[in-house]
């Protein structure tokens, strides 16, 4: 998986990299970094559509969510295109919301009672936060990662319950399986025992 290949070494002996990000995160000055973070791991969701979420986006009975806040719809070409305009011109796309997202976003609300189109997450504007994020990163001693790579390491994770790519494309929003296949890294141990 993605964490395996980004620590830096040191003296100590390396902690798994996942925890050294949360222990990172886990001391930002914002304290919605830390459930943006495990949400883009549970759910493969992209920075912009998780800063742009609001509560009337979660539809917990129905287990689905609305994402706004796509990025990347411009410079498109053929299908794609043509499927990335219509989803432009709508404002938004529904996926299935994962359990843990659900767990993590009930959490979150914990027992506030707030306004359908409050935000969920409280972190800023995407550049203070990318920015922020960017230094945690660097903290927790992971080279060569973004937070985008969240979102790779979440689609290989979500490949395991979802094998069937048509689905998985479903859950993390890619546009086509083209585009799919370029973040999904399977285990390909894995992939040979299931024969």
């Amino acid at each position: 998986m993605l964490f395996d290949l980004r620590w830096k070494g040191g003296d100590e002996p390396p902690k798994h990299e996942e925890d050294g990000l949360f222990e990172a995160i886990a001391k930002s000055e914002c304290p919605d970094d830390v459930p943006v973070t495990r949400l883009a791991l549970e759910q493969a969701m992209r920075q912009g559509e998780i800063l742009a979420l609001r509560w009337v986006d979660v539809d917990f009975d129905a287990k689905v969510i609305k994402i706004r806040g796509r990025h990347g719809l411009g410079k498109k070409s053929g299908q794609h295109q043509k499927s990335a305009k219509l989803r432009s011109e709508r404002g938004w796309e529904i996926r299935p919301l994962m359990p843990g997202a659900i767990t993590l976003l009930l959490a979150h609300l914990g027992d506030r009672k707030p306004k359908p189109q409050d935000l969920v997450f409280e972190v800023g504007s995407h550049n203070p936060f990318k920015v922020r994020i960017g230094r945690m990163i660097t903290r927790a001693g992971l080279t060569d990662l973004t937070f985008h790579d969240l979102r790779h390491e979440a689609t290989s994770r979500l490949a395991k319950r979802y094998p069937n790519p048509m689905d998985l494309r479903r859950v993390t929003g890619h546009l086509t399986l083209k585009s799919l296949d370029r973040y999904y890294q399977p285990d390909l141990t894995e992939l040979a025992e299931r024969t």
